[in-house]
């Protein structure tokens, strides 16, 4: 039979026997991840278990090191409650492109928002274990893809303008819409420059980008022309 234990190691195993019976439930030690529960067969009364039931992993992010939570699981920030899936993971992918593409906006108040809330979902997705290559592949997809959209209205705007001059209308008429339209261009080439597309658009390409566009209407004039001489001519040759 072996030695009783000494004195001051059985009023640790009294306390933590009363802590089991008080509350109920497992006394986990916090830096081993070990759960204890009473075991009457073991010599000091306690049986040890490796806590399985929380797992964790710590991955460096810039300079600080962050607990990744797997996903089908939650975690608490600032006291709150926050569970994650993999269906909500794939909601925080989309509202951080969301995020990322108004980022580029004219608006400062609502570019600086947009940052706010990338930023803030760019946080959630690194909790949830997204690697931040795959984060920050993500942001690049979305201002490219907003850029692309930016050029498409651009050049829209800029062939609504040369249409204006050579069709014309009543002077005030003519006078509101290029104001509308100057207005748009000045947003548009905001938002080109903040997707890192300034370069594409300096004076000099502009003037090569309307002298295209003209082009463009001559030859959309050139077409329907044709198309009414045929026509002239399809009906005429009816007649006769």
């Amino acid at each position: 039979m072996s030695d009783p234990a000494p004195i001051g190691h059985q009023l640790e195993i009294q306390k933590l026997m009363e802590k089991i019976d008080q509350g109920g439930k497992d006394v986990q030690k916090s830096q081993t991840l070990v759960s204890w529960s009473r075991d009457d067969e073991a010599e000091d009364g306690l049986d040890a278990k490796a806590n399985t039931a929380h797992v964790f992993t710590s991955v460096s992010l810039s300079s600080s090191v962050s607990k990744v939570i797997r996903p089908d699981t939650e975690f608490r920030l600032f006291g709150v409650k926050i569970d994650i899936d993999k269906a909500r993971v794939e909601k925080f992918k989309e509202d951080y492109k969301k995020s990322a593409a108004g980022t580029i906006t004219h608006n400062f108040i609502m570019a600086r928002f947009s940052e706010f809330k990338l930023n803030a979902l760019g946080f959630m997705l690194s909790m949830a274990g997204i690697p931040p290559e795959e984060i920050q592949a993500l942001k690049k997809a979305a201002i490219e893809e907003a850029g692309q959209d930016a050029a498409a209205n651009f050049k829209e705007n800029e062939m609504n303008g040369e249409l204006l001059k050579i069709v014309g209308g009543k002077k005030r008429e003519v006078a509101a819409q290029e104001n509308a339209i100057k207005e748009i261009r000045e947003q548009l080439l905001a938002q080109l420059k903040n997707a890192g597309l300034g370069h594409l658009y300096t004076p000099e390409k502009l003037l090569e980008l309307r002298v295209g566009l003209c082009q463009e209407i001559r030859e959309q004039f050139v077409r329907e022309r044709d198309l009414f001489v045929y026509q002239k001519e399809f009906y005429t040759a009816e007649k006769l």
